[in-house]
């Protein structure tokens, strides 16, 4: 994996791409890496989350989990492709972050 300055968005695109193709374990490692590069960017904006975006992200996570833990990982695929990331590429957690 390549860590140099990408955002969390085209990490977790990578990753879903990678699960789309069946691989797995790079999939997971795209995850990891976006999960950490968004909670850095939290914290070196100074910004916190409204209640709004908490609620809206904690029920998307929560349903991409319970999708994961039931090992339908083709759903949670979906869930991810048409879901989580049209949201982030639309900007909708940037809005509600900096509203």
């Amino acid at each position: 994996m390549n860590l140099d300055e990408r955002g969390y968005v085209a990490c977790i695109q990578q990753g879903y791409d990678a699960w789309q193709t069946g691989d797995d374990y790079t999939g997971l490692c795209w995850f990891q890496q976006a999960c950490l590069l968004w909670l850095d960017e939290l914290d070196h904006d100074g910004v916190s989350l409204s209640e709004t975006a908490c609620s809206l992200i904690f029920l998307q996570m929560t349903h991409l989990l319970d999708t994961l833990e039931h090992g339908d990982i083709s759903s949670a695929t979906d869930l991810i492709g048409h879901t989580l990331l049209p949201s982030l590429k639309g900007g909708l957690l940037h809005d509600l972050i900096h509203s």
